[in-house]
């Protein structure tokens, strides 16, 4: 099977095409907007109470498995202080305290983000200027081997802002520069103004890749911005 858009050769259960995001094989007519439906401006669904709630749910999810995460690390850094000891008491105990200062760093850190988005707007206007991504994955082409994308874009007073974003296999791409964006701090989404040309949607909370068409996202129920 090949895409109908760019001719790229596609596995026969692919929704999109992964070089250019159009929808694969039947659902091509389906992923059409109904006609007269412009997805131009910033959704209001943002401050819906439905996705108010949704955001709530993520986050909470995302601090559990953070405290999960943390309260292993002593645990890991025993067991591999042992194995690098040799099971030597010294070996376990080092472990032990780089775990521990590992949880005190991590802490901080979400600290120290957690006041920094405090002391910003809730939402702040611009236009993409630069889009970078960097980290080391797990593939080996473009859209696979970097875990995050770096947006930089400039307000309308001339100040430079920055937005860092988990940059999964549906996000690479997805922004471009010279689009107008707002973005909300308290979930570190940049929204599009236009979303007319898309051929697909993506979760503001987990950046999950849906068709245009849909008002949910599949992974996480939050209502998609349109």
């Amino acid at each position: 099977m090949f895409c109908q858009s760019c001719g790229t050769q596609l596995n026969n259960n692919a929704r999109f095409c992964p070089s250019c995001g159009a929808a694969a094989g039947n659902e091509t007519a389906a992923n059409t907007m109904p006609a007269g439906v412009e997805r131009v401006g910033y959704s209001p669904v943002i401050n819906s109470p439905e996705f108010l709630l949704c955001a709530k749910k993520y986050h909470k999810q995302a601090r559990q498995a953070a405290i999960i995460f943390t309260i292993l690390l002593p645990f890991i850094g025993a067991l591999g202080g042992a194995i690098i000891g040799e099971g030597s008491t010294v070996g376990v105990v080092i472990g032990i305290t780089l775990g521990f200062a590992s949880i005190a760093f991590l802490w901080f850190t979400i600290a120290k983000d957690k006041k920094k988005k405090q002391a910003l707007p809730e939402t702040t206007d611009g236009t993409i200027s630069n889009i970078s991504y960097y980290g080391s994955g797990r593939g080996s082409n473009a859209e696979t081997k970097y875990t995050t994308a770096k947006i930089i874009f400039i307000d309308s007073a001339g100040r430079e802002h920055c937005a860092e974003i988990k940059c999964k296999r549906d996000i690479y791409n997805y922004f471009k520069v010279g689009e107008v964006v707002r973005y909300h701090t308290k979930i570190n989404f940049p929204e599009k103004y236009d979303k007319s040309r898309d051929n697909y949607s993506v979760c503001a909370l987990c950046l999950y890749k849906e068709a245009v068409y849909s008002d949910r996202c599949p992974k996480c129920d939050a209502p998609l911005l349109k």
